[in-house]
């Protein structure tokens, strides 16, 4: 009996040390003074299929509500998007996912798409990333790339190995995931894939004019040497 009662207080332990790594490893994205007026803008979403389990937090931040008295750390956070990042829009988007603990796949691919009607009314060049913290332990998952379709109908952002730290493993999160917009912020729909799912568009790996110019006067050049030594 009293070795049931100590191998009950030694499980109890681990659990309760495992929910608070847990906890301080989670982090929270200030509240939005704009949702709290619309209703409709800040939560939380689980995408949970095909072995996925996946928590999506986000919230939207207008910069022409800011008010550094009365919600102090939703404008710290958008002085440093801001400073940091290309955000030119009047309305800040952001997202971090989690990956479960228990979930059965990794995060390659995170994509955003519906959140206004085709083409999205958004600085395409401003999507990015953002380090949530200084900690290494806890700053999460760098994404490899991320962009937008070329009719701004999907905002994409990568995890892949092959090009960076690598996929978001289960247990761990993303940095901020951002883009700014001028438009008013509507709750859109999410799509995530594994890292074997996961594929660069051509468009963001094609070589530069110069590159492509460079590539053509060398292959002229080799050509020209082996036909000469073919002599």
């Amino acid at each position: 009996m009293r070795k049931i009662r100590e191998i009950w207080f030694f499980s109890l332990l681990v659990i309760a040390t495992l929910l608070v790594q847990n906890a301080s490893a989670t982090i929270v994205l200030p509240n939005s003074s704009f949702a709290q007026e619309q209703h409709n803008w800040q939560g939380d979403r689980i995408y949970e299929q095909d072995g996925f389990r996946v928590l999506i937090d986000f919230a939207v931040y207008d910069t022409q509500l800011l008010n550094p008295d009365t919600n102090p750390d939703e404008s710290d956070l958008v002085d440093t998007l801001q400073s940091e990042l290309d955000l030119p829009g009047q309305f800040i988007y952001a997202y971090q996912i989690f990956n479960h603990p228990e979930a059965l796949e990794e995060v390659g691919y995170f994509e955003i798409f519906g959140i206004g009607e085709p083409p999205l009314d958004v600085y395409a060049d401003s999507i990015g990333a953002l380090s949530d913290s200084d900690d290494p332990d806890t700053e999460g998952i760098e994404p490899t790339d991320e962009y937008f379709n070329p009719s701004h109908t999907r905002g994409t952002w990568l995890f892949n190995a092959d090009y960076g730290p690598g996929s978001i493993l289960s247990g761990e999160h993303s940095w901020l995931l951002v883009f700014s917009s001028d438009a008013t912020p509507v709750v859109g729909d999410y799509e995530i894939r594994a890292p074997e799912e996961s594929e660069f568009p051509a468009s963001t790996h094609t070589p530069e004019p110069g590159t492509l110019m460079l590539l053509g006067i060398g292959g002229a050049l080799m050509f020209t040497r082996r036909r000469k030594s073919a002599r």
